[in-house]
């Protein structure tokens, strides 16, 4: 048995380098056979590496430019801890550079050891995500999604999954996740979109590429979450905000409070305050402003293939729509309309939606949308399946003789994908129009959709993509 008293003891000589042989091999002893020891440990050990790398850094620098996950270069062998009250706590000054890598060196002894203990698997063997330093779970999850840390890739997330630091990656456009940490402050990602997280000294966000949306709650004094992606920097205290990344630009909507948004081009920076938005890109010829949102046409139409409709449309390609058993994904066939920052259709109550498609044999067709509130945040998944006979031949009587269809959707028929999001809300953007089949004997052609207020009708306001 491991007395907390004795556990920290035998922490404070290990962080001392006074712990000898028998010591440390009493120490291992006891967070093998201990759960309470091993979280006391990790707990210090997570405790004086903040201190050690990340205090000094943050003390010498605006916490604005502390953006990386990694922990900065390790101080001289002269430096010591503070010796604030911050400091303190510890009730030892002597985190020596030899005190800290024989920590480090435990610590990696601790996770290759005790590795098995904090992955626990089902009875095949399969391990389960990292629970070792979890900072986040898993509390909304549809399509396909998967979490690494660098060395394990696990590929069957599920709500309920407690991650440690890492990269998020959803794998389709109809994908989503929601990671929540332990402030209460959420992050959405949505369609194919990768997140690099951390929460040492500040939560630390690295949007790769695609949609992310975040509820921050206020956020400790002087250590703003940090949300970076390739062309732009956004600090946060506490607000609801969206961001829209790729390569070359980034679009940011605040929905609530305000955020300090910053082009990394020229380092040029703006606020941006609720109910506007700003987009930051490679270029920085012009001034970075924030303004009000445009409005979104109610009525949008796009074709594929021929302007009659009746060539070959768009073939439906497959994608990972999400994973089974052992990770094997599963396989949809789809055709896409998409915008990725504030939706390009608004949908009303009395919208309808249509799509003119094709089978080659009798299938079940879903069509989708993945919607956006007015700032870019996703706000769901909803979806219609219906037999590819029950929709209408195009030009009326028994059959087409091309065999294309058209199928008209009102907004009351689409139903929420996922309890998170029960309800459709009106006047909220699509950001994605999904129609898809479940099998590649379909052979999905798809050659216009179109959506409209059905009281208003198709009139000059309508939006052609082509």
């Amino acid at each position: 048995m491991s007395s907390p008293d004795v556990v920290e003891e035998l922490l404070n000589s290990l962080l001392d380098d006074t712990l000898s042989e028998s010591d440390e091999a009493r120490l291992a002893g006891m967070l093998a056979e201990s759960e309470p020891a091993r979280r006391r440990y990790r707990e210090w050990m997570e405790l004086h590496a903040a201190l050690h790398w990340d205090y000094a850094t943050a003390a010498a620098q605006h916490p604005a430019e502390v953006v990386s996950a990694r922990p900065p270069l390790l101080p001289s062998e002269d430096s010591t801890v503070d010796s604030s009250p911050t400091g303190r706590i510890l009730g030892h000054r002597s985190l020596l550079l030899g005190g800290a890598l024989a920590a480090v060196g435990l610590l990696a002894l601790a996770v290759t050891g005790f590795a098995v203990l904090q992955r626990p698997g089902d009875d095949t063997g399969r391990a389960s995500p990292l629970t070792t330093g979890q900072i986040v779970e898993v509390v909304s999850l549809g399509g396909a999604a998967s979490w690494s840390d660098g060395g394990m890739v696990v590929s069957d997330l599920a709500v309920g999954n407690r991650l440690g630091a890492g990269t998020a990656s959803l794998e389709s456009e109809s994908a989503f996740m929601t990671l929540r940490f332990e402030d209460g402050t959420c992050v959405t990602l949505a369609g194919e979109t990768v997140l690099e997280f951390d929460a040492r000294w500040q939560k630390t966000l690295v949007l790769r590429h695609g949609n992310l949306s975040v509820d921050a709650r206020p956020q400790p004094r002087g250590r703003p979450m940090l949300v970076r992606t390739p062309t732009a920097e956004v600090e946060v205290v506490g607000t609801v905000f969206s961001l829209a990344a790729d390569q070359r630009n980034t679009h940011l909507g605040v929905e609530e409070g305000s955020v300090r948004f910053l082009r990394l081009a020229d380092r040029q920076s703006v606020e941006v305050r609720e109910q506007n938005v700003a987009t930051a890109s490679l270029v920085a010829t012009e001034l970075l402003e924030a303004g009000r949102q445009t409005s979104i046409s109610s009525h949008y139409r796009e074709k594929f293939g021929s302007v009659d409709g009746k060539a070959p449309g768009l073939r439906a390609e497959p994608y990972v729509a999400g994973h089974g058993e052992n990770g094997r994904p599963v396989v949809h066939f789809g055709v896409t309309t998409r915008k990725d920052n504030f939706g390009f259709v608004t949908m009303h109550d009395d919208s309808v939606v249509s799509v003119r498609f094709r089978t080659a044999t009798p299938e079940t067709i879903r069509v989708m949308l993945s919607m956006r509130r007015p700032s870019g945040g996703f706000s769901g998944n909803f979806a219609v399946q219906f037999r590819s006979t029950d929709a209408a031949p195009v030009d009326g009587g028994d059959a087409d003789p091309a065999g294309w269809r058209c199928i008209h959707i009102p907004t009351c028929e689409f139903t929420s994908i996922n309890d998170t999001f029960p309800n459709l809300t009106l006047g909220h953007g699509i950001g994605l129009l999904l129609v898809d089949t479940f099998t590649s004997t379909a052979q999905l052609d798809v050659a216009e959709v179109i959506v409209r207020r059905e009281t208003l009708g198709h009139d000059s306001r309508d939006h052609d993509s082509r």
